[in-house]
């Protein structure tokens, strides 16, 4: 519940900051729905009770921010877009093999038992890392 008030608070005070900010901006409304799908995906994350969830979540925000993060459409918000990409894919990658290596075949592993699986998992250390 602190976590998600703390989200709460964040997302309010940077929409009420790009409401400013993107007063006079003609693409405004693709911001704002790059915005929301990303505020969906985090509170998404937090809110999830089992591994599938939280990994659909978790990509959502992750793949809807690259639209904020290339909203200005210069050239540097591009290479930014390509960084954050590559840094993105590789984050997604390492987390979803992670994610194998403690679920195996129980997709539907609640949250709450990850710790005990990864302390049991004989390749615990390989999903640390």
């Amino acid at each position: 519940r602190t976590y998600l008030l703390f989200t709460g608070i964040l997302w309010l005070f940077s929409g009420l900051f790009a409401r400013g900010y993107l007063r006079d901006d003609s693409r405004r409304a693709s911001f704002w729905g790059f915005f929301l799908a990303t505020l969906a995906g985090n509170v998404g994350a937090v809110l999830a009770q089992d591994v599938a969830s939280f990994y659909l979540f978790f990509a959502m925000m992750t793949f809807c921010a690259y639209g904020l993060v290339v909203h200005e459409r210069t050239e540097a918000a591009e290479r930014a877009g390509r960084v954050y990409i590559i840094m993105a894919l590789l984050g997604e990658v390492l987390l979803l093999a992670a994610f194998f290596l403690t679920v195996g075949t129980r997709i539907n592993l609640s949250l709450a038992e990850v710790p005990r699986v990864v302390a049991e998992s004989s390749s615990r250390e390989v999903i640390c890392v």
